[in-house]
């Protein structure tokens, strides 16, 4: 099952970031793939789910992962505006419950970068919001582990984790966009430097 979800149904073509369903079948679709720069077939039949293959008989291990990323950027560097989740106080050691801060709320983005290393630490994407910035992971396969939370921390950057490791494999760009874009039980802060202060 964990295989499937690492089929690519998102490519480069002609340097734009292009769905599986806009293309045409086999060789004949001009795609690349977005980890490794190899050529892609787009496997287009009647029996299994349409995507690409690599030309090559070797898949790339983060070919899907990094087309999510590429799909992600996009799609916030068109609409301009996302919803982050809400914030909350936690009191790990105390009978107190959490506590709100601040609800969800939609911001305006002016700019996006992918993949841009911030001292010893290198987000999967990252937002600019006025004079703020603010990191996203994109988790497909891995989540953000302790090791590289204690490096968020240390940026004091607030950063969200987008959970799409159980999203399944054939996502549509409408469906991305909505999970992005607005509110999403999938969209969740790892730290927070309101919460954290």
């Amino acid at each position: 099952m964990a295989l499937k979800r690492l089929n690519l149904t998102y490519a480069l073509k002609d340097g734009e970031i292009t769905h599986i369903s806009k293309v045409k079948r086999g060789l004949e679709c001009g795609c690349t793939c977005p980890a490794c720069g190899e050529r892609l077939i787009a496997k287009k039949g009647q029996k299994v789910m349409h995507h690409f293959a690599h030309q090559a008989t070797k898949e790339c291990e983060y070919g899907y992962e990094s087309s999510l990323h590429l799909a992600a950027k996009e799609i916030l560097s068109q609409t301009k505006k996302m919803v982050i989740p809400p914030v909350y106080v936690h009191f790990p050691k105390s009978y107190k419950g959490k506590l709100l801060l601040s609800g969800a709320k939609e911001i305006t983005i002016d700019r996006v970068e992918l993949e841009q290393r911030f001292n010893n630490i290198v987000p999967d994407v990252v937002v600019y919001t006025g004079a703020k910035r603010l990191f996203i992971e994109v988790f497909v396969t891995h989540c953000v582990d302790e090791e590289k939370l204690d490096k968020l921390r240390a940026t004091e950057i607030s950063t969200i984790e987008i959970d799409l490791s159980k999203i399944d494999h054939s996502i549509t760009k409408e469906e991305l966009t909505a999970i992005l874009t607005e509110d999403s039980e999938l969209k969740y802060w790892k730290y927070n430097s309101h919460e954290n202060k």
